[in-house]
């Protein structure tokens, strides 16, 4: 039976399929989407194949549309208090703080999510810090989880931020949970009077799904990130070596994947260390890091790399640094370097989720 609807990656809105072509990859989906039809190549969307997965993805889209508006009032907020701060420092004004400028607005209408949920924190006597941290992150892991509904490597890149950026004293552990009771009254704020238990159960399912994951990768952080120090002791000779090796497994295994990489064998080599360098810098400098593979991605996007190769590059470095270190260093590599390739996967993905157009027959419907 062939499905009867379809999520879109790009923004997560939920097409009914009006016909299909697994013939042609390039226009697989048509779709009708808030009664406009349009066709999607088949990596462009995820089959929803049940009911369970429909009322998900109806939350999600509820998420994302309340999000884009929270995100949308700070930034206009950001604005105003910036243009204000202009106009006072022409006008010779100082502020009450005794400043031109400032974060914050003295008026009732400034209020943004950011400030909600610390003002909770302050009153729950919460972990400011920590707090702060996933605040910092929030809209990334917004944004990704209403993207692919679960949790991701942005979930990964908190827990190495929380690892690094909270301190706490010995034999205390960080309660995540601590947040929702913190997100959850913010955002009730910021939707006075439309605010249900839709949107209750929505946000609640996300961060419970998000917390599960932290929960599952911080023990990993403390039991892997000396791993880093081990890569930097590794030699210019171990690294000729063990980049040699990894690119002549993966090119055996995948004959394809030589083609696409029609470089130098010195070149190689050094993508190899990168990559392995990359793992150590990723429990060191994970926003940097995040900066520079997201570019990296395009690069690889534009020679035609395949998601599946990064896969691989992974396993064969995995099997290569068993053969050197001990089961707790190979894994914090082999654990690293799989953030590492779902960052250059992603951004691969989505050069190539462009919606091929509208449909004429429909583009005057709804």
């Amino acid at each position: 039976m062939a499905p009867k609807y379809c999520r879109v990656k790009k923004d997560g809105s939920i097409g009914k399929v009006l016909l299909h072509d697994p013939q042609d990859s390039s226009v697989t989906w048509k779709l009708e989407i808030d009664g406009r039809a349009a066709w999607f190549a088949a990596s462009a969307v995820l089959v929803i194949e049940n009911e369970a997965e429909v009322t998900n993805a109806a939350a999600l889209t509820l998420i994302s549309q309340d999000w884009a508006y929270v995100s949308g009032l700070a930034r206009s907020q950001r604005a105003e208090t910036y243009a204000e701060s202009v106009i006072r420092m022409r006008a010779g004004v100082k502020q009450e703080t005794g400043g031109y400028g400032g974060a914050h607005l003295n008026s009732a209408n400034t209020i943004t999510f950011e400030e909600m949920a610390l003002k909770q924190a302050g009153i729950l006597d919460a972990n400011t810090a920590y707090i702060e941290v996933v605040i910092d992150m929030f809209d990334e892991l917004v944004k990704d989880f209403c993207r692919c509904g679960v949790s991701a490597e942005y979930t990964d890149l908190l827990a190495i931020r929380i690892r690094k950026e909270v301190k706490i004293k010995k034999g205390e552990v960080i309660d995540t949970a601590e947040f929702k009771m913190c997100m959850l009254p913010a955002l009730r704020a910021m939707f006075p009077g439309s605010w249900d238990a839709r949107h209750e159960e929505a946000w609640t399912w996300l961060w419970d799904t998000l917390n599960a994951g932290l929960q599952e990768s911080l023990p990993k952080i403390r039991k892997f990130e000396k791993c880093g120090k081990w890569v930097e002791g590794l030699g210019n000779d171990q690294l000729d070596v063990l980049g040699k090796k990894v690119w002549s497994k993966l090119f055996s295994r995948d004959p394809e994947a030589e083609a696409k990489f029609v470089v130098s064998r010195g070149r190689l080599v050094f993508i190899a260390t990168s990559a392995l360098r990359f793992s150590a810098r990723l429990y060191r400098e994970p926003l940097t890091l995040l900066a520079e593979l997201e570019g990296i991605g395009l690069k690889h996007s534009a020679f035609g790399v395949h998601p599946k190769n990064f896969d691989m590059f992974v396993k064969c470095m995995h099997e290569e640094v068993t053969a050197l270190a001990s089961k707790e260093i190979s894994d914090g590599v082999y654990w690293a370097l799989q953030i590492v390739a779902m960052i250059l996967g992603r951004s691969v993905i989505e050069l190539g989720l462009a919606e091929l157009g509208p449909d004429p027959a429909l583009a005057g419907s709804g």
